[in-house]
């Protein structure tokens, strides 16, 4: 299924034999409603779900999320109103990148609660005092810090399906015991 979000060019509406049928047209494509009445008009920022029939049409999925409107004082040619319809774009694509964000934060933060979980295992396993290195107590927690900063890295780039080679650590033996850690269900 695709998210869809744009500005609609027209909203189109057509009697046939099962009843009136309407579409959406964003960016040159036309979306399907069915028998659905639309909740936007032309001119309006909206976000949806679509997904591609059969026949090669594009059907509108559950609901239709109107973004932004424009002004309705503002002729439609006007500059003020293609002013307007920027900013009312950049408010929706902020608000559309804070999901996102806020989905990023999410995985780096599991990504996160796993390296601790692999770091615990590592000092239960006694491989902390590899990765530890340091002379005094500030350098070995800043050492074990990086170890799990770099972890998080690969664990995070893992869940977003990046190639990400680069093993954390100096100490080849430990990211064996991290990754079976992980591969033995530890760590989710």
């Amino acid at each position: 299924m695709a998210q869809i979000q744009g500005t609609i060019e027209y909203v189109n509406s057509r009697d046939t034999p099962y009843g009136t049928m309407y579409a959406y047209k964003v960016a040159g494509v036309n979306y399907s409603l069915g028998k659905k009445q639309p909740t936007a008009s032309k001119g309006d920022l909206i976000a949806f779900s679509a997904e591609q029939n059969a026949k090669g049409y594009w059907d509108v999925k559950g609901e239709v999320n109107v973004l932004g409107r424009p002004h309705p004082q503002q002729a439609a040619g006007s500059p003020a109103a293609a002013a307007t319809a920027a900013s009312n774009q950049r408010t929706a694509a902020r608000t559309y990148m804070d999901d996102e964000r806020k989905q990023g934060i999410i995985s780096k933060q599991a990504a996160r609660n796993s390296a601790i979980a692999a770091t615990k295992i590592l000092q239960e396993a006694g491989y902390l005092p590899d990765i530890a290195k340091g002379k005094t107590k500030g350098d070995q927690s800043q050492s074990i810090l990086n170890f799990i900063d770099e972890l998080t890295g690969r664990y995070h780039a893992d869940a977003l399906g990046l190639d990400n080679p680069k093993a954390p650590g100096d100490n080849g033996e430990a990211q064996a015991a991290a990754d079976a850690a992980s591969d033995s269900g530890w760590l989710g």
